[in-house]
């Protein structure tokens, strides 16, 4: 079942070419994500938007367009019209609530509004899961909206579907909602003020795992401004790892060398893909949209005022390709680097009818009760050439199983002592196909 996705985006040709970027990846996804909404917004960054921002987006489009025939060989892809459909322009104007510029009569017309609502008012029980790339005051005024013009329980029961993933707060309007809405809100998010200045906090933020290794977002412990961090292979996302493996496909052409960062709204989507490791409704499990615990951060953290739990920062340590460990929220996405790209250029093939298909398992997510030993195997049909490696989530596990691996199985030994819960996972993949992976949960 795919997960309902809608993108509020500040995209730009210049300085936001991250999100064209971000753009070209997401609808190589549009396989395992429903998109049911593309709506340009404002920021701090962008604060006037026009069909100039929507024509960005049309661009990427008409470049899907191109290649659909070629990514249905593989897999079951929308059209290019309902995708058009669903691309809409929001407030136009940069979401500051001290100047009245959402929660307003004003907007209550405005096409991504209605978008939103018509996604809110939809009669599907899948949560719809929101990616802030950019501000959030289109979104603020449809909420806002629909509190006006539901019954309290109806009310409720939309805010319980919602799941919003923010980088970080790019106007006033995404901690107006969590303050106002906040005690019935799914929200991942390192919170930051959501003007111009906020940036300057990016350093202690998870998203920028994805790519701020020599950028000054980029933290080696997300408390201290390092100006970058060590560690992860920042040769799997420069310009010339660009150049030869997303450029160079006729798809990609038009995916730009980046600005700032490559790409830095991708975690919003990444943590969506239905590749066995993921599981959205529990973002403490970690995935490659990074690990977020639910807690009420104090203030001195992020130097802003939370009013409720939120789902924000907590740190993996993990093995950096400079032999040493690394403890950070930034680690909880550059951890799985390699495998999103590897991802990405697989299905880049696919767009040229090329490489090989999603391998087929048949048991992604288990829950195992065990004692001393237990026998696990991943189930599905897997070319001879498939690759399996098997490893324990040391960060979230509560006790570490000793793993005797053999492809597609794997002999496991319990400790003695042990109790609670570890997170025993498996990566499978082919040479040129997506990457996929089997979990286990082993409960003792």
């Amino acid at each position: 079942m795919k997960n309902r996705y809608i993108v509020l985006t500040d995209i730009n040709s210049a300085p936001e070419v991250d999100d064209i970027q971000s753009m070209y990846r997401l609808f190589l996804y549009a396989n395992e994500i429903e998109i049911e909404g593309l709506i340009v917004n404002t920021s701090c960054f962008v604060k006037r938007i026009s069909e100039k921002n929507r024509a960005l987006i049309l661009n990427v489009i008409e470049s899907y367009e191109k290649v659909k025939e070629n990514l249905d060989q593989f897999a079951d892809y929308p059209s290019p019209q309902a995708l058009r459909s669903v691309t809409a322009i929001g407030i136009p104007v940069y979401g500051r609530w001290a100047k009245i510029q959402f929660a307003t009569k004003k907007y209550e017309t405005n096409e991504g509004v209605r978008l939103l609502i018509r996604s809110f008012e939809k009669k599907d029980d899948r949560p719809l899961f929101i990616g802030l790339w950019a501000g959030a005051n289109t979104l603020a005024q449809a909420l806002w909206q629909c509190e006006n013009t539901h019954a309290k329980s109806d009310f409720d029961a939309l805010l319980g579907k919602l799941r919003i993933y923010s980088i970080s707060d790019q106007d006033e309007a995404s901690r107006w909602i969590r303050k106002r809405y906040g005690k019935n809100l799914f929200f991942i998010v390192s919170p930051s003020k959501g003007t111009w200045m906020g940036n300057l906090s990016y350093y202690r933020a998870t998203w920028a795992g994805i790519s701020s290794d020599r950028f000054k977002h980029g933290s080696e412990d997300g408390i201290r401004r390092t100006k970058g961090f060590s560690g992860a292979d920042f040769s799997l996302i420069d310009n010339r790892w660009i150049r030869e493996n997303v450029r160079s496909f006729p798809y990609a052409k038009g995916y730009p060398y980046p600005a700032y960062i490559t790409e830095g709204d991708t975690p919003s989507f990444l943590w969506l893909i239905q590749n066995g490791l993921n599981l959205p409704e529990h973002p403490e499990y970690g995935g490659w949209g990074g690990r977020y615990a639910r807690y009420l951060p104090d203030r001195r953290q992020f130097k802003v005022k939370e009013y409720y739990p939120i789902y924000t920062n907590v740190s993996d340590t993990v093995r950096g390709i400079d032999g040493n460990n690394h403890t950070s929220p930034q680690a909880t996405i550059w951890r799985w680097r390699r495998d999103f790209q590897e991802d990405f250029y697989a299905r880049l093939l696919w767009t040229i009818g090329k490489g090989d298909p999603l391998p087929s398992i048949q048991n992604e997510y288990n829950e195992i009760r065990v004692d001393r030993t237990v026998q696990l195997a991943v189930n599905g049909s897997f070319p001879n050439d498939t690759a399996f490696e098997w490893f324990v989530y040391r960060d979230i596990s509560s006790f570490l199983p000793t793993l005797h691996a053999n492809r597609s199985t794997c002999a496991v030994q319990i400790p003695a002592n042990a109790s609670g819960t570890a997170h025993v996972i498996v990566k499978i993949k082919t040479e040129h196909s997506p990457v996929r992976y089997a979990r286990f949960l082993l409960k003792r």
